[in-house]
């Protein structure tokens, strides 16, 4: 068969399978949620700022509530340690009644702290006053159907100068059973609602000069379900938003690491301690060997000490040699006379000579009295002899006179 035929050959073969494929499978478009990036990762409800920004209101992002908003902004309160200090909780009351805009989510509702002022209640909550029914109610012998929880559905604008039939349309994934609130009493004007006939699902009411609101399904404000349905219209409207809207963000109580604070807060003193324990470690480490090279210690001959001598005494004169061999017997009284250092030239010379059994009057001309180099040669072996006795005297050291 020739190369010819075999490539004609592959080529059907490839040809036929081509076909197969193209018959046996089907392309189709699918739709992936890609991840969350940058800070959309770590803020859930970063679409909804973002939407809340092109609607011409300041969004502040704060990561404690150490500090209130100005007076007339809007704060947006979701963290569960917000009450971790005591006068917190007066504070942000005060801040309501002056003018302020609180907006929560459907925990704060039932939170221990602000549950006793809080001018909006969730009757389903065993604690109020109208107890919901029990999951297993459903499951009772002639009990009704629950009906099945749609993920949206048709909520009716209402409240105070509000057109009667304007309807939004909410989507969020849980159930709508625990999201229905109303006023504490009779005296709280609700001043916007999205309702159905169980109850209102966001409600706000005023509360002093400010105001109020709980948003109960939350998780249609996130970033995954914000653009559903009218989410975004209804969170604007709950927000009151309208050019120049400060809006606050706490989502979080968090602090800065304790070493981060620290350098950030006394570096100076943290680097100032540093160096000095640097410096007292160095001053107290073992070395590892001397400064210095140590020189060798070498033996010299009598010749070379002789001309060494005289080289010194060639260079520098009598005096010079005269004057080492006082600050010898010097050093070697000090050592073994008792207050030598305070006496004076007369008074050295009698306590040496106490020591030492030679006469006073000699050693002290020998010490005072620079004389020719015959005699000199004379002094400086009365010297040295001193010196001599001075070092070989084993006992106490002799009191001066």
């Amino acid at each position: 068969m020739s190369g010819r035929v075999q490539l004609l050959l592959a080529i059907l073969l490839l040809s036929l399978l081509g076909a197969w494929l193209v018959s046996a499978t089907e392309w189709v478009d699918e739709e992936v949620n890609a991840p969350p990036r940058g800070e959309a990762a770590t803020n859930n409800l970063y679409a909804a700022q973002q939407i809340l920004r092109k609607l011409g209101a300041t969004v502040v992002r704060r990561s404690s509530l150490d500090t209130l908003p100005p007076a007339g902004a809007t704060l947006v309160l979701t963290s569960h340690e917000w009450d971790m200090f005591e006068d917190r909780t007066p504070q942000l009351r005060s801040w309501i009644e002056q003018g302020g805009h609180l907006v929560v989510h459907a925990a704060m509702v039932d939170s221990d702290t602000i549950n006793k002022w809080l001018p909006i209640v969730n009757p389903v909550n065993p604690d109020n006053a109208k107890p919901a029914a029990s999951p297993g109610d459903a499951k009772k012998p002639g009990a009704a159907p629950r009906k099945k929880q749609e993920r949206c559905r048709d909520l009716r604008v209402n409240g105070t100068n509000i057109a009667a039939g304007t309807t939004l349309r909410l989507c969020h994934p849980f159930p709508r059973d625990f999201f229905h609130y109303v006023p504490r009493d009779t005296t709280v004007v609700t001043q916007w609602a999205l309702s159905d006939t169980d109850g209102a699902e966001l409600l706000r009411v005023g509360f002093g000069k400010g105001s109020v609101t709980v948003l109960g399904p939350w998780a249609g404000f996130v970033n995954r379900n914000v653009l559903e349905g009218d989410n975004a219209e209804a969170l604007a409207t709950a927000l009151q938003i309208k050019g120049g809207s400060v809006i606050w963000f706490v989502t979080e109580e968090s602090r800065e690491p304790l070493l981060k604070w620290l350098w950030h807060q006394a570096w100076i003193a943290i680097v100032l301690a540093l160096l000095a324990l640097g410096t007292a470690l160095w001053r107290g480490g073992v070395r590892f060997g001397p400064r210095e090279v140590v020189a060798e210690l070498h033996r010299r001959s009598m010749a070379e000490q002789v001309r060494g001598t005289a080289q010194f005494l060639h260079r520098h004169a009598f005096a010079a040699l005269h004057r080492a061999q006082c600050r010898a017997l010097d050093e070697a009284a000090t050592t073994h006379l008792r207050r030598y250092a305070g006496l004076n030239s007369l008074e050295r010379a009698h306590a040496i000579a106490q020591a030492t059994n030679i006469p006073a009057d000699s050693l002290h001309q020998a010490r005072t009295a620079l004389r020719a180099v015959g005699d000199g040669t004379r002094q400086l072996e009365l010297l040295e002899t001193a010196r001599r006795r001075l070092i070989e005297t084993r006992g106490s050291p002799h009191p001066s006179p």
